[in-house]
């Protein structure tokens, strides 16, 4: 829950929401540091990765998780065709 929601959900107003906002900025500030860290790290570059290098790395999961869903969906088609449920004790 965002700082603006979670502070309306819980009826505090004026300095106390100006303070949660504040935590939750750095927070994420930090978190989006540390990941890119890592990434930095690997490259030789000072801004790590260029856009259209993390283009291709997007592309690249989405393909990785194409074809987990497939060998998924593959499993569960051979499953069903055969008649086995083993969660039901068929």
């Amino acid at each position: 829950m965002g700082g603006r929601a979670a502070a309306a959900a819980t009826g505090i107003g004026g300095k106390e929401r100006e303070i949660l906002q504040e935590r939750e900025r750095k927070h994420q500030g930090k978190m989006k540091m540390k990941k890119i860290g890592y990434i930095r790290n690997g490259t030789s570059k000072d801004g790590g990765l260029n856009i259209l290098q993390r283009t291709g790395f997007g592309l690249m999961l989405f393909v990785v998780a194409m074809l987990v869903a497939a060998l998924v969906e593959r499993k569960r088609l051979a499953t069903s065709a055969t008649g086995s449920n083993r969660f039901h004790g068929s």
